[in-house]
């Protein structure tokens, strides 16, 4: 890609704002350009169009296009909002970003965006990025180009997503299991409430099973107490169904080994791409095994 800058005709030699500029590197920026790591696309600031001039590798990689098909193209016309999502705002929130860095010549860094690409057959696919719009200037301060970075968070948002689900069937264990301790103490109450005493048998050897009754006292506290025993008797019903259908224990347990290997794995700044796509896919596989059960 060709410096936009003026070039002096001898290195070292004075600007007219009398400035020495250092001698300039012999290096090939539009090999650099075309081979960063990073998704770059380079913009006309000739709003609304916002003209496409070139994009790296990295981006046709990631926005599945062809350069021949998005070069000299206006940007929202090859990548207009996703028409099946009501809801979408990615062409709105950019274009507001890029007029932005037009009027007050600064970067604009925006938050988490929601915007689908389509794919090479042509359906859309669900999205996330995080962009940077940045200017360039020549060295007159005259505005030449929009620099549009951005990275692909979509599987981080997925992967994120299918933790929470996850947690929120942990949280139902949970609950489940708060339910069995308060039949345990529903369970207390009854022996309470009932004031069972040891019943007297005629003849009964030392070496018998014991036979308790209910007492006098016992039998006129329930009757008080009719309608609590009943709701009590209910909540006992549903709980034993509740427990026929699961065993919350096993699962609650799963999902804190989980949790706890996923942040202590991730949840570090030299996390490779790779191993982010790999335990993305492996939560997929798991979650559709689970829902086949």
């Amino acid at each position: 890609m060709s410096n936009p800058t003026d070039v002096d005709s001898e290195p070292g030699s004075e600007r007219q704002d009398g400035d020495r500029r250092p001698p300039e590197p012999d290096l090939d920026f539009w090999a650099v350009f075309e081979s960063a790591p990073d998704i770059y696309l380079l913009l006309a600031p000739d709003p609304p169009r916002f003209t496409m001039l070139a994009a790296n590798d990295a981006r046709l990689r990631a926005t599945e296009t062809r350069y021949e098909d998005v070069i000299g193209r206006p940007l929202f016309e090859i990548f207009p909002d996703n028409p099946a999502d009501p809801e979408a705002t990615g062409v709105r929130n950019l274009r507001s970003s890029l007029e932005e860095v037009l009027r007050t010549g600064l970067p604009r860094r925006m938050g988490l965006q929601k915007y689908d690409i389509r794919n090479a057959h042509g359906v859309f696919e669900e999205r996330y990025w995080e962009p940077l719009n940045a200017p360039v200037f020549d060295d007159d301060g005259r505005l030449l180009y929009l620099i549009h970075r951005v990275e692909d968070v979509t599987e981080r948002v997925r992967a994120s997503r299918r933790l929470k689900r996850l947690e929120s069937v942990a949280e139902a264990t949970a609950r489940q299991l708060t339910h069995e301790t308060e039949a345990r103490e529903s369970v207390e109450a009854v022996l309470a409430m009932g004031q069972i005493a040891e019943a007297q048998s005629e003849g009964q050897s030392s070496g018998a099973r014991k036979a308790f009754s209910i007492t006098a006292e016992g039998t006129a506290h329930l009757g008080a107490r009719k309608a609590d025993l009943e709701s009590l008797f209910e909540r006992l019903a549903a709980f034993a169904s509740a427990r026929e259908r699961t065993d919350g224990s096993p699962l609650r347990r799963a999902m804190q080994n989980l949790r706890a290997v996923i942040i202590n794995r991730f949840d570090r700044d030299d996390v490779a791409p790779d191993s982010v796509h790999q335990a993305a896919a492996i939560l997929d596989e798991a979650a559709q095994r689970i829902e086949k059960l």
